[in-house]
């Protein structure tokens, strides 16, 4: 959830239909097998050895002010390689390639997997109305909700906003699947269905619920019996206490509190996790970007259709093509408050690079993520040149930071100037009198309320002041904090002016 898209679109239903008839089994057996890098096999092809990408990747992390990051590299379609660095928590613990972290929105690929599956097993129409499976979604545009259809969720034209996917009560742990039925139901599509793709974490919410309604199992059951079961994937877990429960290490999270990276506990909700929420480590992603490596099979099976299939047709649903690479690729990228994902997959190649981070650096800013640091290494990996562009979170804190201190004094100042601006009212004739209170009442209280109200709307896209501001506490809490203290202490000084000259306290 709240993935960074940089404007990638999916895949076209074509592409869809085509990997459901491509080769993958979800019922096959086994590992794909996950050779040590230390034996040297199929790393000639790398342009870097892999201690330069290690690196590399350390290198980009530090600048991306990552506290801690994993990452595996697949080649041939198999895992050659994984490392970490940094810290998993407060306590200086380092980070593992068994340390458990947050998928984010790179658990919806597992999603339309699964989707993909019930479809190959002729379970599901692709074309079937939303409501045929979930009797309880509607919006408030009935006919609109009516023509919804199992592709336009997986394929993100179901005409719901990336707003509306972002909505706070989203956030509520204490949820279940049919209070945000219930909410969705209130809200009015943004656009016509199959008009328009954006992206919106209520509709792999809604795909969870077509899952378990034709699968007749619990969503992170299905993802065990017909996912992570038969790739080997033991270390994927539902919640971060059934992690701790197994008796594995879990990463810490963290904020960025004005430039400064602080450990945070950003309780996650159950009812959402069909939009990515699962518990990982590096080591079970990289088996799974091995499958997709090798054009989504396992032991040469489908783990979608379970038969036997050729190597031209990519497992690619649900996935951001990589447009930005020299050939052939898809990738995806997830984060949470506290957590980022990023998976980038070379199918031609049998390549793919995976990432998990213990922070999201793009939260509040359009700095370098750990999907920028994933697909740079992958194109250094294979001699393309780094894109880069990205400045690392530390230099637009750095740059608030410093707004902050002006804006700050600025309010100080003008406390020190009200001895002048009531002896200035003194000096001043009617007509001049109401022009210098037209400035205050805007300089002192439109400003600020304009600040508390319209930014939050424009910052996080909601149509309401009130969740607005839920969505920044939820996000940005130290952002949102400074802005309601600031937009306060102007109030404070308008109102502490005005108090002055109607008691007549002007100095001539």
């Amino acid at each position: 959830m709240h993935d960074r898209w940089r404007g990638r679109s999916l895949v076209a239903t074509a592409a869809l239909l085509s990997l459901v008839l491509a080769p993958v089994a979800a019922g096959a057996a086994g590992r794909p097998a996950v050779p040590s890098s230390a034996t040297g096999v199929r790393t000639h092809a790398l342009a870097l050895t892999l201690p330069e990408l290690d690196a590399f990747v350390e290198r980009r992390a530090d600048a991306a002010g990552l506290p801690g990051l994993a990452y595996g590299v697949v080649q041939d379609g198999a895992v050659v390689h994984t490392a970490a660095f940094g810290v998993a928590g407060a306590d200086g613990r380092p980070m593992t390639t068994t340390t458990v972290m947050n998928t984010a929105s790179v658990g919806k690929t597992y999603t339309a997997l699964a989707i993909a599956q019930l479809v190959a097993a002729g379970d599901l129409d692709l074309d079937a109305r939303g409501q045929q499976h979930v009797p309880g979604f509607d919006l408030l545009d009935r006919e609109a909700a009516a023509a919804v259809t199992v592709r336009h969720l997986l394929e993100h034209t179901s005409g719901l906003s990336t707003a509306d996917g972002n909505r706070p009560w989203l956030l509520d742990t204490g949820a279940r699947r049919q209070d945000l039925l219930e909410r969705i139901a209130d809200l009015q599509p943004a656009h016509p269905p199959g008009t328009v793709t954006e992206d919106c974490n209520l509709n792999y919410v809604l795909l969870g619920a077509v899952v378990e309604a034709v699968s007749g199992r619990d969503y992170f059951t299905y993802l065990q019996d017909e996912v992570l079961g038969p790739l080997g994937m033991t270390s994927t877990f539902r919640t971060a206490a059934d992690a701790r429960a197994a008796g594995r290490d879990v990463a810490d999270g963290y904020r960025y509190v004005l430039g400064l990276t602080r450990p945070a506990d950003v309780p996650m909700p159950l009812a959402a996790e069909a939009a990515g929420m699962q518990w990982t480590t590096i080591e079970d992603l990289a088996t799974y970007a091995a499958v997709l490596a090798d054009h989504g099979t396992v032991a040469g099976r489908s783990v979608v259709s379970g038969v036997p299939g050729s190597e031209d047709v990519d497992y690619d649903v649900d996935w951001q093509p990589a447009t930005w690479a020299p050939d052939d690729g898809f990738g995806h990228s997830g984060g949470w408050v506290t957590y980022t994902a990023g998976l980038e997959v070379l199918p031609h190649h049998g390549f793919a690079v995976v990432m998990l981070a213990n922070a999201n650096p793009a939260q509040a800013f359009p700095a370098e993520s750990t999907f920028d640091v994933a697909l740079d290494t992958m194109r250094v990996a294979n001699g393309w040149p780094e894109q880069g562009g990205s400045r690392g979170v530390g230099w637009y804190y750095a740059w608030a930071d410093v707004v902050i201190a002006l804006l700050a004094f600025g309010l100080v100042l003008r406390w020190l100037r009200l001895p002048a601006r009531t002896a200035r009212w003194a000096r001043t004739g009617p007509r001049g009198r109401r022009l210098l209170v037209a400035a205050w009442t805007t300089l002192d209280g439109l400003a600020p309320l304009a600040a508390v109200t319209v930014l939050p709307l424009v910052a996080t896209g909601m149509d309401d002041p009130g969740e607005a501001w839920a969505r920044l506490w939820t996000s940005v809490p130290d952002l949102a904090g400074v802005l309601l203290v600031l937009a306060v202490g102007s109030l404070a000084l308008g109102v502490a002016g005005t108090i002055r000259l109607r008691t007549g306290r002007a100095e001539t």
